[in-house]
Order: structure tokens, then C-alpha cells, then sequence
């Protein structure tokens, strides 16, 4: 049996025996919080988990639902193309948006206690036709969120192990659809809080593994910083790590507040202080996580380990020195090492964490928007109706990044007008009209401009496209405003 043939072996082994663990471990602590609790969920306590987290429980859940597989492959990616200060901004916006959910929802849940989603408070402050606003978009975020969570670890097994793709995306997607149609939010904040302790643990492996063992030949002084790539990477400040100080808040943070998975963290804790402090934790340890793993990919580069033949999805794993050594010079490594392992282990966890936490999410506003008042049955079929296609989908190959623009788009020119319903001096002034009205506004004026800028009287049609929507590919504008999970 050559290395390869040994290494996808054990790589699917521990990582679907990881996997299998933690929905055990899901299954038997909920099934020993029903037993204390004498019958089964109400509909709302399925898609709440209405008083059932504490402070500790809250901030690893908060973390794990944040970090995905996603952290593996974007940092990095990030990183080399924006440099330092691109980096440090990626990983300021992707825990900053935590402790704002944190904070309003506090509000929320001292304004409104009985609220249930995000689309119902915004039902309860605005009206019907901006609360279904709100669940369309949230819908077309989460679910564009979990295409790109089973991608992204479809892509690893397939260039990194040197595998196919749906093996995992199958085990993931049926392990975790099992566990959350069983328990609803209850099963997956106790795993997130396993699966975030566990995630830490093997970023700390990592950490120790990199300080031993990065000893390039010889790096580059001063440090580069080519923003046109000829000669390098723009790994210094420069124009595009600028770029993101606002690009990058204000993407995440729209996309945060419309995804329904970080939202049930509010209704499932104890009280607003356990939230609060969460919130908080989630932050520091979601920002950490993010720049580890992006700083991991930007060493990479600064070594001359990372080239234009350099898979973008694999920046992380060019630091290992078994892998290394293994593949030409510069092109993209397989694993072959036991912390190549580790990292898939890691990436598997992340995954999972994300995953349940979104089909939750999902659910949750399908459920209470449609169903609401219904047996459990309901929101349980729902969970197996909504994974079952997007597992088929995220096998095809589809372009995630332009699929992520759009909802960027939605979410980005919503998000601020609900945030402002919080405000009470405004109540008056910002109604369901001017939200719908200046929605629309945004969406309209952010499209023709795009269209405008890009227009090609040769090619109407692609310059409509091109310019409403997308961007060029995989440029460093492109990566400035890349929208993550």
C-alpha cells in the first residue's frame, strides 16, 4: 500500500469517526435532557431552545457556529492576496458581528422575551410584508452559507486527500441532519460546545507544530509587497488590506445578522448577561481562530512556499514540511503527514459545528414563519426536505464566490435598516414603507451603478450580468470583499 492509499485510509477513517463521536455524544445528552424533562419539545422549544444555555455554553457555541471549514481555506487565501492588514481585518470582522448579535439581542430579548427569529422580531417592530423580507433573505444567506460549508470540505478531500468529493459531504450532511431533526437548537449547541473545546485543542496543535518546524531557508527582506503580482505577493499594507478596514465589517456583518444559526444563541441562553458575555468570549475566540489560520497561509507565501501553480484552497497546508517535501516546489501539497490528519480532523469538526447550526437555523425560520403553532413532526420533516437538495446542489461544481456576492448584496442593503428598529427615538420616523422603500432603493441604485461601471454596448447582456452581480474572478478586489461564513 503506497502513502497515498494510506493516508485517504486513515484521513476518511478518524475523520468520520470524529463525526460519528460528537452525534453520539449530541444523541445521549439529549436524550438524557427529554428524560429529566418528562416529554418530548414543544415546536418552540425545538427551534429556541428557549432558556437553555449558559454563559460558557453560549460563547462555544457562538464560536463554533462562527468557524467552519471555510476557516481553512479563506484566511489564508485572504491573507496572501491583501496582506497584513488585510488579514487583521478578516479576522477583527469575522468575531466583531458576534458580540453585535450579542448586544441586540439582549435588547431584543428585553423588549420582545417571547421572540422566536429575527424575521419575527422584525414582524413584531416593522410588519408582515418586512418580516417576509427579512425570511427570503435569510433563507437565500443560510442556505447559500451551508452550499459553501459542504463545498468547501468536498474540495478538501478531493485535492488534499486526493479523494472524491461526496463521501464526506454525505456523512456530514446525514450525520448532522440525523442529530438536529432529533434534537432541534437543545443537540446542536451541546455539540458546538464539544465541538468548539475540540477545535481549539487542534488549533493549538497546529500552532506548536508551525513554531517547530517553519525554519525557511530564506525569507525575503524587506517583506513583499507587489500589488500587481509580478515579482510576489502583497503581503505589507498595502491598497487592498486598506480596502477592507470597511469592506469586510460591514459584509460579515450583514451576513451575521441575517443568519438565523447565530440568532438562537439569544433565545436559548439563560438570561441577557449569559449572552452578553458569550458574545464577548465567541469575539476573542472566533478573531483568534481566523487570524491563526490566515497567518498560517501568509507565512506560507512570505517562505516562497506558495506560487501561481499554488491551489488557493490550500495555501494552510503549504506550511507542512512532510507535504512539502513531497510535491514540486511551489505546486499544491496532498497529505502526507500525521498533521496533515490533524488538520482534516479539525476541518471536519468546524464543519460539522457549522453545518448543524445552519440546517437549525434554516428550519427555524421555515417552521415558525409557516408552521408556526404545529407539531414538532414539522419542523423534524423539514430539517430532511431542506438538506437532502443542498447536498445535491453543493455536488455540482456551482460557483460559490458569485452565489456569496449576491446574497452580499441583499443583506448589505438590509441590515442597517434593522438594526435601527432597536432605536426607540426612531420609531416614528423608520417604518415598514421606508424600510421595504429604501431596500429596494439601495438594491436598485447598487445594481445600475454596477452595470453602468461594466457596461459593453457589444455585450449587453453579460455587461447586465457581469456588473449586477459579479465580479471578474478570483482577483484581489474580488478577495477584498469576499463575503465568508
Amino acid at each position: 500500500m503506497d502513502t497515498k492509499q494510506k493516508y485517504l485510509i486513515i484521513s476518511y477513517v478518524t475523520c468520520i469517526f470524529a463525526q460519528v463521536m460528537f452525534a453520539l455524544y449530541a444523541l445521549v445528552r439529549c436524550t438524557m435532557y427529554l428524560r429529566r424533562q418528562h416529554h418530548d419539545q414543544t415546536a418552540e422549544q425545538f427551534i429556541t431552545g428557549r432558556g437553555t444555555a449558559g454563559r460558557w455554553r453560549i460563547a462555544w457555541s457562538f464560536f463554533a457556529s462562527a468557524v467552519g471549514a471555510w476557516c481553512i481555506t479563506a484566511p489564508p487565501s485572504f491573507a496572501v492576496y491583501t496582506g497584513i492588514v488585510g488579514l487583521v481585518m478578516y479576522a477583527f470582522a469575522s468575531g466583531l458581528p458576534i458580540i453585535i448579535i450579542a448586544l441586540f439581542g439582549a435588547r431584543i430579548q428585553k423588549k420582545h422575551p417571547d421572540v422566536c427569529t429575527m424575521p419575527d422580531f422584525v414582524g413584531k417592530r416593522y410588519g408582515p410584508v418586512a418580516r417576509t423580507t427579512c425570511v427570503v433573505i435569510s433563507l437565500i444567506n443560510m442556505a447559500i452559507v451551508l452550499l459553501a460549508e459542504y463545498t468547501t470540505i468536498g474540495i478538501l478531500f478531493k485535492y488534499f486527500v486526493g479523494s472524491v468529493d461526496y463521501p464526506i459531504v454525505i456523512v456530514v450532511g446525514v450525520l448532522t441532519m440525523f442529530y438536529t431533526a432529533y434534537g432541534g437548537v437543545y443537540i446542536s449547541i451541546v455539540t458546538d460546545q464539544a465541538q468548539g473545546i475540540m477545535t481549539s485543542l487542534f488549533i493549538m496543535i497546529l500552532i506548536i507544530y508551525t513554531a517547530i518546524t517553519y525554519r525557511p531557508e530564506n525569507l525575503p527582506k524587506p517583506l513583499p509587497n507587489d500589488t500587481t503580482y509580478e515579482t510576489g505577493w502583497p503581503l505589507g499594507a498595502n491598497k487592498f488590506g486598506y480596502s477592507a478596514i470597511f469592506s469586510m465589517p460591514c459584509s460579515l456583518m450583514a451576513a451575521t445578522v441575517f443568519s438565523e444559526a447565530m440568532w438562537q444563541k439569544v433565545w436559548a441562553s439563560t438570561d441577557r448577561k449569559s449572552v452578553v458575555f458569550g458574545g464577548f468570549v465567541g469575539f476573542a475566540l472566533t478573531m483568534f481562530a481566523v487570524f491563526i489560520f490566515g497567518f498560517g497561509g501568509w507565512l506560507a507565501a512570505w517562505a516562497g512556499y506558495v506560487t501561481e501553480d499554488t491551489d488557493p484552497n490550500l495555501y494552510l497546508f503549504q506550511l507542512f514540511a512532510d507535504e512539502r517535501d513531497s510535491a514540486t516546489p511551489g505546486a499544491s501539497v496532498t497529505i502526507q503527514s500525521w498533521i496533515g490528519v490533524v488538520s482534516l480532523i479539525l476541518a471536519t469538526t468546524m464543519n460539522e459545528a457549522a453545518v448543524d447550526s445552519l440546517q437549525n437555523g434554516i428550519t427555524s425560520v421555515l417552521a415558525y414563519h409557516f408552521f408556526k403553532g404545529q407539531h414538532t413532526v414539522f419542523p423534524r420533516i423539514i430539517v430532511l426536505l431542506i438538506n437532502i437538495p443542498l447536498i445535491i446542489i453543493s455536488l455540482q461544481g456551482f460557483k460559490v464566490l458569485a452565489l456569496f456576492l449576491i446574497t452580499n448584496m441583499l443583506t448589505t442593503c438590509m441590515f442597517l435598516l434593522i438594526g435601527l428598529g432597536l432605536v426607540d427615538r426612531l420609531k416614528g420616523f423608520i417604518t415598514e414603507t421606508s424600510v421595504i422603500v429604501g431596500f429596494s432603493t439601495a438594491m436598485l441604485t447598487v445594481t445600475a451603478y454596477g452595470i453602468g461601471k461594466h457596461w459593453d454596448p457589444a455585450d449587453k447582456g453579460l455587461s447586465v450580468r457581469y456588473g449586477a452581480w459579479v465580479s471578474s474572478g478570483p482577483t484581489p478586489d474580488a478577495a477584498a470583499t469576499r463575503v465568508c461564513p
